[in-house]
C-alpha cells in the first residue's frame, strides 16, 4: 500500500524501518496542482530507496531530519529548512514530517524562460537533467520563501479544492524552482541592470560577494564562481587579492567561520556544533573543528560555552 501511495511523487525500490513494526507509521497525502503533484509526508524513522526519477522536487521540512542522497550529492535537511532536488533522486532516510513538491523539468524551463524576457538567453540546458548538486537551504529567507508557498497553497486548498489550481499557484511553483537554480532570474534585464551598476558604483565581483555571503552553507567551488562572474580563474585570483588580499578559498573559509562563531555566540537557544558547522558549508565535523581552532585558537564546543 505504501509503495503506491508514494509512487506518485517518486517510484520506490524499497524501504527499510528502523522501528519495530508494531511501531511503524507512515502517512502520505497528495495534491494536484496542474503538472506539479504536492505530498506530504510524516513517519518513524524509515529508509526509503528510489527508482530513478527525471523529475526534480521541492522539499520543505518542518520537524524531525532528513538526509537525500542525489545524483548530485547527499545533503541532511534541517528543521524549518529547505531543499531543491536534481533528477536521480536515489534514497532519504530519517525520522521527520516534511511536504514535497515533484516538478517537471520541462515545466521549470518554460517557467524560466518566461521569466527571461526578450533578448536573454538562459544558460545551455537549464534546468540541468543530471547531477547538478542539490540546494540545501538552511532556515533563512530562501527555506522561508518555500515553507510560505507551501502555506499559501495549503491555506487556498482549505478555501476550495481548485481553488490552488485556479490561482495559478503550479505557475509560482516552477518560477520559485527556476529562481533557486538561477538567481539571475529574479534580477533586473540586463539593461536595466547595467545602468543600476553605473549608478551605484558596483560591479560583478560586488555582486559575486553578495551570492558568496548568500551561499557559504553550500559548495563553492572555483568553477561555479567563474561561470558566475565571467571572470577567468586567473582573473578572479587577481580580482580577491587585488580587493580583499587573500584568495578566493581562504576568503570564504573566513566568511564561514566568521558566521560560525556568530552562531555559536549568539543569543538564545544555540545550535548544536554539527548543525552549525552544516549551516557553514562544511560536511565533515573534523574539518570544521580543525578549521575553527585554527583561526580562533579554541574548538566549537569551547566557544558555544562562551
Amino acid at each position: 500500500m505504501l509503495y503506491g501511495a508514494l509512487s506518485k511523487s517518486a517510484p520506490i525500490k524499497f524501504f527499510r524501518s528502523h522501528v519495530s513494526d508494531r511501531l511503524f507509521l507512515h502517512k502520505v497525502g497528495f495534491v494536484d496542482i496542474g503538472p506539479a503533484v504536492v505530498a506530504s509526508h510524516s513517519g518513524t524513522d524509515t529508509d526509503f530507496f528510489v527508482e530513478h526519477t527525471p523529475n526534480l522536487h521541492l522539499v520543505a521540512l518542518f520537524h524531525g531530519h532528513i538526509t537525500i542522497e542525489t545524483a548530485g550529492g547527499a545533503i541532511t535537511v534541517q528543521p524549518n529548512g529547505a531543499a531543491l532536488l536534481p533528477p536521480g533522486l536515489r534514497r532519504s532516510n530519517g525520522r521527520h514530517s516534511l511536504a514535497a513538491i515533484t516538478l517537471l523539468p520541462k515545466e521549470v524551463s518554460a517557467a524560466a524562460t518566461a521569466m527571461a524576457g526578450q533578448g536573454w538567453s538562459l544558460p545551455k540546458g537549464f534546468p540541468k537533467q543530471e547531477g547538478f548538486q542539490p540546494l540545501c537551504h538552511p532556515p533563512g529567507s530562501q527555506a522561508e520563501m518555500i515553507h510560505h508557498l507551501l502555506h499559501t497553497i495549503d491555506a487556498s486548498m482549505a478555501l476550495h479544492p481548485v481553488a490552488a489550481k485556479h490561482l495559478a499557484m503550479d505557475d509560482v511553483i516552477h518560477r520559485t524552482a527556476a529562481a533557486l537554480l538561477h538567481p539571475a532570474l529574479l534580477r533586473e534585464e540586463p539593461a536595466d541592470l547595467g545602468r543600476y551598476r553605473q549608478a551605484a558604483g558596483r560591479t560583478s565581483f560586488d555582486e559575486l560577494i553578495d551570492y558568496i555571503r548568500a551561499n557559504l552553507h553550500q559548495p563553492l567551488r572555483l568553477t561555479d564562481l567563474e561561470a558566475r562572474s565571467h571572470y577567468s580563474r586567473r582573473a578572479l585570483q587577481y580580482a580577491f587579492r587585488q580587493r580583499l588580499n587573500t584568495t578566493p578559498k581562504q576568503w570564504i573559509r573566513e566568511q564561514r567561520l566568521a558566521l560560525a562563531l556568530e552562531q555559536l555566540q549568539q543569543d538564545g537557544e544555540r545550535p548544536t556544533v554539527q548543525d552549525v558547522a552544516l549551516l557553514c558549508g562544511y560536511g565533515h565535523l573534523s574539518h570544521f573543528s580543525r578549521d575553527f581552532r585554527a583561526r580562533f585558537g579554541i574548538n566549537p564546543s569551547e566557544a558555544r560555552r562562551l
